[in-house]
């Protein structure tokens, strides 16, 4: 396995960019409540992987009690994969971090996704967390 940098990109600013154009104002005013919970989230995801202790995050199915685990998760599908969404400059910076755009795990063939190493439907507020997310490949 290659190892791949460290991602230089701001949770809080990859998660404010993909829900910048969200029109239900209700679910905007709740994701922008959650900012501050996924920065802490991303740091505190840091902070464990350097410690190799990933393993001690508590898992969630909401954030803050006001998100849900799926309301999370369209961040990500609807908001940052998509090729037309606020959050895609993003998707696209983290895609093109390993060299060549080879797969980390297997060096042969070209990244097509980005995986979760922390799954988003229990690791909601890391959804779209840059370090939390990784070059590979989709499988059918």
């Amino acid at each position: 396995m290659k190892k791949l940098p460290k991602p230089e990109l701001n949770a809080k600013d990859v998660f404010s960019r993909c829900v910048s154009r969200i029109r239900d104002d209700d679910l905007k005013t709740r994701l922008m409540s959650c900012e501050d919970t996924v920065e802490l989230a991303a740091s505190e995801f840091d902070q464990k992987a350097l410690a190799v202790e990933l393993h001690t995050i508590q898992s969630s199915d909401n954030v803050d009690n006001t998100v849900t685990s799926d309301e999370m998760k369209s961040v990500y599908t609807q908001r940052m994969v998509k090729k037309t969404s606020p959050g895609r400059e993003y998707y696209d910076l983290l895609m093109a971090i390993p060299a060549h755009g080879r797969c980390p795990l297997c060096g042969q063939r070209i990244v097509t996704t980005l995986d979760h190493h922390l799954p988003k439907a229990h690791y909601p507020a890391l959804v779209v967390s840059p370090l939390n997310l990784i070059p590979g490949l989709s499988y059918p």
